[in-house]
């Protein structure tokens, strides 16, 4: 299904159907995100990342109070290579990290979608879960995050190989400095 999103001074509704899991590091060093408490994703409205019609963030969350935002979708960009809506590289990324700094500067934090409605997947791509748990700890790695939800759509059914892959890539064992990495919620 596709998914319809809102993010609106004043407003803020995210509707949908989603097969996904919350991944999220038990153990924060962020003030920001310690002091949202354990459950701050609960209510995080997808912000589409380096999109021209994206509102202003840093204005939403004044105008509403809201503190946590899902910055969607981590795509394959080709070559097992993460990137924001499988076009901008994030190992090269400032534009995407620039907002991340904002919203922790005003007591917010922000989780990262993998996968989504459309694009080509890392678990597509990569080939194994090894592969594709490296690439995901690049996204985790270059944005100090805390949270990643794996939201599993077409083409990846839950009997699709590339969701296994995704599945068995978002375990605890990602990568060894994120052994408090926990699966808190699923949806």
């Amino acid at each position: 299904m596709k998914r319809k999103q809102f993010v609106a001074v004043g407003a803020v509704a995210v509707t949908g159907v989603t097969i996904g899991a919350m991944v999220t590091l038990a153990a924060s060093s962020n003030a920001a995100t310690n002091a949202l408490g354990s459950n701050w994703y609960g209510s995080a409205p997808y912000v589409f990342v380096n999109d021209p019609a994206t509102p202003d963030v840093g204005a939403v969350m004044d105008a509403t109070g809201q503190k946590a935002f899902e910055l969607a979708f981590i795509l394959d960009s080709g070559g097992c290579t993460p990137s924001w809506n499988g076009n901008d590289n994030v190992s090269t990324d400032t534009s995407v990290a620039a907002l991340i700094t904002t919203i922790r500067n005003k007591g917010g934090d922000v989780s990262a979608s993998v996968g989504g409605y459309g694009g080509t997947k890392l678990g597509q791509d990569c080939g194994t879960a090894t592969a594709t748990a490296a690439a995901y700890q690049q996204v985790v790695s270059k944005y100090a995050l805390h949270a990643l939800d794996f939201d599993l759509e077409e083409p990846e059914g839950p009997k699709a190989t590339s969701s296994a892959t995704t599945r068995r890539a978002s375990g605890p064992t990602t990568d060894p400095a994120n052994r408090r990495l926990t699966n808190n919620a699923i949806r």
